[in-house]
């Protein structure tokens, strides 16, 4: 026992200070991508106590929008723990991939091979490639892709203890039924976290087949229970309709044309997935791969050959080096979701190795170990050792990219500068940044790229607007509507610009454009409500801040506007009431504490005008003075009296 323990503890040491050196300096670069989207901008990760809100949002990929939730609760939007947590759960993969090729050689079908005695070297240096490589900085440092490293996790810790029970049924004849319900649990939990893991009851079918169908006994009845999970994500997505159906939707709108034309695609990109395996060079976040249009051209056909050939070295395998080919094989099944007939937004996307380099990486020890196993065990283990220091060493360089948002979109535009969104995303962080005239170059470069894109429009007249070039920033906003007529950021952000210019008759028809377009749409209503004030017809703005309380009865700032205009009205018994709404649904409100001191003092009720002018200024809210000085003067006039 000491000789086979002391071994393991060494390699999960190693993999934990490896992991943690190869990805120290990804701690404080910035967000990414969909990480605004999903993390930075979205409502329910902030309000634990929603859970069943959350889930209904994205209910395939649940646990990792409750672990964004439990970051946010930590420590809020300070992406250094979010990273943390991101490596952390890498490093525990890697442990996983060490454990699971270490319970694989002790499979019946691996017990008794040459490799069995070296199974501590190869299990590690495969857990250690996966860990370093530098394809997976994408899945690292893009947050949003937790859900890709905590698929990983069930997906292996299922087969780990799957691993287990059936060494325990061989054994002592009787399954462990510890190990056999945890590997069930966990199926099941990681069909909440990535719409990839359906191939998981597959994958453990065929692991049986390959490593524990020589065993004695029963030998299908404890996989079989597994296959029960495979509709679970398909029900799920098709019951919820979260994110991901749209490209279910897309499928079926044009089901051979846009399905085949992928499928032609993915056999090009496998084997850029297998290239960046061998030779981790030239990565890119936004790879530019046009669907292809005929099965029969060239590179297509050479690619799809080049495929065929290494399934069939996988199957002539399968007696001799069964290792090997179930690699080939782990690499082509989780794949499967993501490169076959169902087109997902982009072709091409690194993350989408992650898994699959499991198998690429235990092929690949498995393979060099046999190759020169007669020659020398030091040779095995300072190429490999080479390796890991080389992956490592890309990792790090190549974590510089994700940086922040200019030098991610820089990379990618030098790489792929034919494609929009590197122009589109460089650009609108240029805006942020407030860096106008570079912004103004990325966006009229995304409108040189395609003409009628609504987006390099309506960014382009962001810029303007900032910058108050009004005539240019309608003209834009006017383009991005012929181009998509039902764009409505770019009719509310026009309808603004005429405001500002005073030409309420053009804004007001923006805004109710809007209305007509998304009758649930509250930024209409808002914006209509806004530009009445202005002009003074509050009854008008009271009744559109009413409908806005038919769509969303407890919004905070709906109840704080019409307590301003019925205070303004004279109607202050009726606007202390809705400051009282507002507080009461928005206790972080300044302005609706500041107000209703003012209301509670007018009603003479003084000891809560205090109260709420102390909540306002705590909040950081700008108290009104004459307000202030009243009520001062009313502490000391009590005071005296006492």
């Amino acid at each position: 026992m000491i000789r086979t323990t002391r071994p393991n503890l060494l390699a999960i040491i190693i993999l934990f200070f490896l992991g943690a050196a190869v990805y120290s300096n990804t701690l404080n670069s910035s967000f990414h991508f969909d990480d605004f989207s999903f993390i930075l901008e979205n409502p329910l990760i902030r309000t634990p106590e929603k859970l069943i809100d959350l889930f209904k949002y994205w209910p395939s990929r649940f646990l990792g929008f409750l672990s964004f939730a439990v970051n946010y609760q930590i420590h809020q939007f300070s992406v250094f723990g979010y990273h943390l947590v991101n490596i952390g759960l890498h490093i525990l993969v890697s442990f996983l991939v060490f454990w699971f090729v270490s319970l694989t050689f002790s499979s019946p079908a691996m017990r008794g091979k040459q490799a069995y005695r070296h199974r501590v070297l190869i299990s590690f240096f495969a857990a250690a490639i996966f860990l370093t490589h530098p394809v997976q900085t994408e899945t690292l440092n893009y947050i949003f892709q937790r859900v890709t490293i905590l698929g990983a996790l069930f997906y292996l810790a299922a087969l780990c203890l799957y691993a287990k029970a059936m060494l325990s049924l061989g054994e002592g004849g009787r399954i462990n039924p510890f190990y056999y319900s945890a590997s069930l649990i966990a199926a099941f939990a990681g069909m909440f976290t990535k719409e990839n893991i359906v191939t998981l009851p597959l994958m453990l079918l065929l692991y049986h087949v390959y490593f524990f169908q020589e065993a004695k006994g029963p030998k299908w009845k404890y996989a079989l229970p597994f296959l029960l999970f495979l509709p679970v994500i398909p029900l799920t997505v098709a019951i919820a309709k979260p994110v991901i159906f749209t490209d279910v939707e897309r499928l079926m709108d044009s089901p051979w044309i846009s399905s085949s034309r992928y499928l032609w695609t993915q056999f090009s990109v496998l084997l850029t997935y297998l290239r960046l395996f061998l030779f981790p060079l030239g990565q890119n976040i936004e790879y530019d791969y046009p669907l292809v249009q005929a099965f029969w051209g060239i590179p297509t056909l050479a690619s799809f050959l080049a495929l065929v050939f290494v399934i069939i070295t996988g199957i002539l395998t399968f007696f001799r080096h069964r290792l090997a080919s179930f690699g080939i094989f782990w690499f082509f099944l989780t794949l499967l979701p993501e490169s076959s007939i169902i087109p997902i937004g982009n072709p091409i996307y690194e993350h989408r190795l992650y898994l699959p380099l499991v198998g690429c990486s235990l092929f690949a020890v498995y393979a060099l170990y046999y190759l020169l196993r007669n020659k020398s065990l030091k040779i095995v283990t300072v190429i490999l050792s080479a390796i890991v220091i080389i992956c490592s060493f890309l990792t790090y360089k190549r974590n510089r990219v994700w940086e922040n948002e200019i030098v991610l979109w820089s990379d990618a535009i030098n790489k792929s500068p034919g494609k929009i969104r590197p122009y589109t995303n460089r650009g609108v962080e240029y805006l942020e940044q407030g860096e106008y005239d570079k912004a103004i170059i990325d966006l009229s470069r995304v409108i040189e790229l395609k003409r009628d894109y609504a987006d390099g429009y309506y960014n382009r007249g962001l810029v303007y607007q900032k910058q108050g070039e009004y005539g240019r920033a309608v003209s834009d906003y006017s383009e991005a509507i012929i181009a998509d007529p039902k764009y409505l950021k770019a009719y509310i952000n026009r309808g603004q610009v005429y405001s500002a210019n005073k030409e309420y008759e053009k804004a007001a028809s923006d805004f109710r454009r809007v209305i007509e377009i998304s009758p649930l749409d509250r930024r209409g209503y808002f914006n209509l409500a806004y530009l009445y004030v202005a002009l003074g017809k509050k009854e008008e703005a009271a009744s559109f801040y009413n409908k806005i309380l038919d769509i969303d009865p407890n919004n905070a700032e709906v109840y704080y506007n019409l307590g301003v205009i019925y205070a303004d009205k004279g109607n202050k018994r009726e606007a202390l009431e809705f400051f009282k709404k507002a507080v009461q649904l928005n206790p972080n409100l300044g302005a609706a504490h500041n107000n209703l001191a003012a209301a509670y003092y007018y009603n003479k009720d003084y000891d809560l005008a205090i109260r709420h002018c102390d909540r306002a200024i705590q909040l950081g809210y700008k108290v009104n003075s004459r307000l202030l000085q009243l009520l001062k003067q009313h502490e000391n006039s009590d005071f005296k009296t006492r």
